[in-house]
């Protein structure tokens, strides 16, 4: 009604935009105008902005699945048409496309992926990401397709080529609903950490209506899937960020090659290469598609008040099959993640959306899990397991040259000059009788000479340790044996060579270069 005040230009505006035909006499203006404001409205409707669960039902462009109190539909300026457009029928897209993925541990994970989309609500599960990383030509752009022919047309995937409001748009429009974005490399470097904690945490910018006031910002829940040649932490890099461990853990890179010596493929079907087998895989991704998200869907709103239950018990198993006890909260929540979309593609696979055989699935985020979780390099926390990169790269890189030798302190008889530039403290060779066993299987006594670093307060505070708390540093140090305290703390007073007489540093152990109790 507020749209009629005034001459009511606007409100035409929008009318005509929608393919109204008025006639052009003030008369039938007026008339319109008369219309809308004096008839009674016998039923409404519920007019949504993004797609997605809305109560007990869902919500698609072109339809509602499900039944609820009021109708329900979706009516959003923004929205790209044909984004979940069909072509075929869901029993040709599981003999044409489902089926080339049985065998291959990508391919079933991001199809899996697609299916795992609308859980995040029904599990009250946060959004998140899997990232495909691998070179050119090994068929991540491929499994993408192939993970977005559940829901729509592939040729319509989307890329990372976007400002931050294009993703917010996109988000909105693929809410619980898969998000594929092709090339990470495409986006802007400067603004990818801050586009992926927008896009997990599910909420735009606050921006202000035409009053002034605040308007509500756009929300969503998305389970991306990505690809690129360079991951998350490396296009930061390039613009001199470093990523948080929050970042890396929404969106979790898994290498792209299954190592079979076919890129992301194991199972070439019987297609001679990897090339014969990418482009049949492309070919049936374009040419079925759309059909398997409707009736997973239709099953998920039978199934609504059940289907938390099932999602939970296979992520608890999934935990205690292959999550130690000594992981880090990060790989927890990770973990999570993989199990949940196990357990959407057996979902789908049971109710016989796939056709895969049951366990495939599951046995598939078990292949990529393991991939992540070693190419992350461990199963710590991210911030320590980057904490002990880069102590280590300190002393690999300055071990030589910054450190002077405990021995020989000063120029010596010899003419040895022992002058060391940008010196950041001593470093000391100790030598220990160890046992070892020798090619014969008996015990044998041997003299192992390990390095110690003397490591001067300003130094470790605001290299070794920069852009860490140095304190947070040292604790973990100490736990990992890598790092020698006196009391209470972390620096020693210790005599030095070479007459400096007695100061107080950090004392880096052996231990440091040894695993230092890697997890």
């Amino acid at each position: 009604m507020e749209l009629l005040s005034g001459d009511g230009n606007e409100y035409r505006r929008k009318l005509l935009s929608m393919g109204l035909q008025i006639g052009g006499s003030g008369k039938a203006r007026n008339l319109l105008t008369q219309y809308i404001q004096t008839t009674q409205v016998e039923q409404r409707v519920r007019c949504v902005e993004r797609t997605g669960w809305h109560g007990n039902v869902f919500v698609m462009p072109d339809r509602t699945i499900g039944e609820d109190e009021e109708r329900i539909l979706f009516q959003s300026a923004s929205a790209t048409p044909g984004t979940f457009r069909q072509k075929g029928k869901p029993f040709t897209w599981q003999a044409n496309v489902a089926a080339l993925c049985a065998g291959n541990s990508r391919l079933v994970f991001t199809v899996s992926a697609a299916f795992a989309a609308p859980l995040l609500y029904l599990t009250n599960t946060e959004s998140g990401g899997v990232h495909l990383k691998g070179d050119s030509s090994e068929g991540k752009t491929a499994a993408l397709r192939v993970a977005y022919s559940v829901w729509g047309d592939p040729s319509l995937l989307q890329t990372w080529r976007s400002t931050d409001n294009g993703l917010e748009a996109l988000a909105a429009q693929h809410s619980d609903c898969l998000l594929a974005l092709d090339e990470i490399g495409e986006v802007d470097a400067k603004i990818i950490g801050e586009a992926t904690y927008m896009l997990m945490n599910g909420k735009g910018k606050a921006r202000a209506n035409r009053n002034g006031a605040l308007r509500d910002p756009a929300s969503w829940r998305v389970l991306v899937l990505s690809s690129g040649e360079k991951t998350l932490a490396q296009r930061m890099s390039e613009v001199g960020k470093k990523p948080m461990a929050g970042q890396e853990v929404r969106l979790l890179t898994v290498p792209a090659d299954a190592g079979a010596g076919h890129g992301a493929f194991e199972n070439l079907h019987q297609y001679t290469n990897s090339a014969a087998f990418h482009k049949a895989l492309t070919d049936a991704a374009s040419n079925h598609y759309g059909t398997a998200a409707q009736p997973y869907i239709a099953k998920l709103v039978e199934h609504h008040d059940k289907v938390a239950e099932w999602i939970k018990k296979a992520q608890r198993e999934f935990a205690h099959t292959h999550v130690g006890e000594s992981a880090g909260g990060q790989v927890h929540r990770a973990a999570l993640r993989f199990a949940l979309i196990g357990a959407a593609g057996e979902r789908a696979t049971k109710w016989q959306i796939t056709g895969w055989e049951a366990g495939e699935a599951m046995q598939a985020a078990v292949t990529c899990y393991k991939a992540w979780l070693a190419q992350r390099g461990g199963a710590g926390n991210l911030e320590e397991l980057n904490m002990l990169a880069q102590v280590r790269r300190f002393f690999e890189a300055h071990g030589e040259a910054r450190f002077t030798d405990w021995s020989r302190p000063a120029s010596d008889s010899d003419g040895h000059n022992a002058r060391t530039i940008q010196r950041a403290g001593y470093r000391k060779h100790n030598t220990a009788n160890a046992t070892v066993t020798d090619g014969r299987g008996e015990e044998v006594k041997v003299a192992e000479t390990h390095t110690e670093y003397f490591v001067f307060p300003e130094t470790f505070k605001q290299e070794v340790c920069a852009g860490f708390d140095y304190r947070v540093v040292c604790k973990l140090l100490v736990k990992r044996c890598c790092l020698m305290v006196e009391g209470k703390s972390y620096m020693r007073k210790e005599r030095l060579p070479g007459g400096e007489g007695t100061a107080h540093c950090f004392r880096i152990t052996h231990k440091l270069f040894e695993g230092g109790g890697d997890e």
